[in-house]
């Protein structure tokens, strides 16, 4: 018996030495020209995709599916997440790095994620703090969802062009929506664009001439601007917002002595008797020089007044 086992033993010690000999040459070399081959493969696709993503529509199975070419794809182009692996595009890192690609068209990848992530709405609320213009894309649903929409107009304000009539007609999105960007007053309902609040916030960020291309009919152009702090507030910030008042404040010498204290030049805007008013005359002068040529005659021949105006020449 103790033979037998010798033999055994023997015979077991040969086996386990063919398992564990070494590779052959041969096969290292094989194996190192593989791992070469795969290497040049994913350099050139990464190259493709780096300089236009969308050349991972041509990539293989492997690549749509590499997380590493697929977010170089998605960071040169969004819309390449089309053409990334399921896996892939349900992966949230992936997603927001599409969404905020440096495509102009960056939003609408979202098309092409996941449904999962379509709808998961505190995803949605975290790319949205980054690019607003996905509320475009997305459902109904949530065009309607307050706090969705609201993330949205607080990154763009003028995506509230996609909200529901009835979040046009909140006045705190509205109201987010005009702070982020002028534009926005123009898709407010008519019962907003007419608010104080929101026009005070709007003058803060636009003068009268572009607020007035937002949609509003003269009559209600001049109704909403009739109130005088509304206007002070607009020619403190540009006094050339003069020119799109009304004739009434063009004849209110607190609002034009603050246009011209800002600009000049906004001096031309003012009424013929405010014109002619010395103080405000000096003011306008002082502010530049240029301005002495919209005064009366009778000040433009002011000694005070012409001396002013050349220290203040622009």
């Amino acid at each position: 018996m103790a033979k037998k086992v010798t033999i055994a033993a023997q015979k077991t010690t040969v086996k386990s030495t063919k398992k564990t000999a070494p590779k052959s040459n041969a096969d290292e070399v094989k194996t190192t020209l593989m791992a070469d081959k795969d290497l040049k493969a994913l350099n050139k696709i990464l190259t493709e995709v780096k300089d236009d993503g969308l050349n991972l529509k041509n990539a293989s199975d492997e690549f749509i599916d590499n997380k590493e070419v697929v977010l170089a794809a998605v960071e040169q182009n969004g819309l390449a997440l089309e053409f990334a692996s399921k896996k892939l595009q349900a992966d949230k890192d992936v997603v927001k790095v599409a969404i905020c690609s440096r495509s102009s068209t960056s939003a609408r990848a979202i098309e092409f994620a996941s449904k999962e992530l379509q709808t998961d709405k505190k995803f949605l609320l975290d790319v949205l703090e980054k690019n607003g213009w996905v509320l475009e894309y997305l459902s109904d649903e949530f065009k309607k969802d307050k706090e969705i929409v609201m993330a949205a107009v607080n990154e763009s304000g003028t995506v509230i062009e996609f909200a529901t009539d009835n979040l046009k007609a909140d006045k705190e999105i509205v109201l987010a929506a005009v702070k982020q960007d002028c534009a926005a007053l123009q898709w407010a309902s008519t019962e907003l664009k007419a608010n104080r609040e929101i026009l005070l916030e709007a003058v803060k960020h636009g003068d009268l001439s572009f607020i007035y291309g937002l949609g509003y009919s003269k009559n209600e152009f001049s109704a909403a601007f009739s109130d005088k702090e509304l206007v002070l507030t607009a020619v403190k910030i540009n006094g050339s917002a003069l020119k799109d008042a009304s004739e009434g404040m063009k004849s209110n010498k607190e609002i034009v002595i603050e246009a011209v204290r800002q600009n000049g030049l906004a001096l031309e805007f003012a009424n013929k008797e405010l014109q002619a008013d010395k103080e405000i005359v000096l003011e306008a002068v002082t502010q530049d020089g240029d301005a002495l040529e919209f005064a009366s005659k009778e000040l433009q021949a002011d000694k005070e007044i012409k001396k002013i105006a050349k220290l203040n020449k622009r």
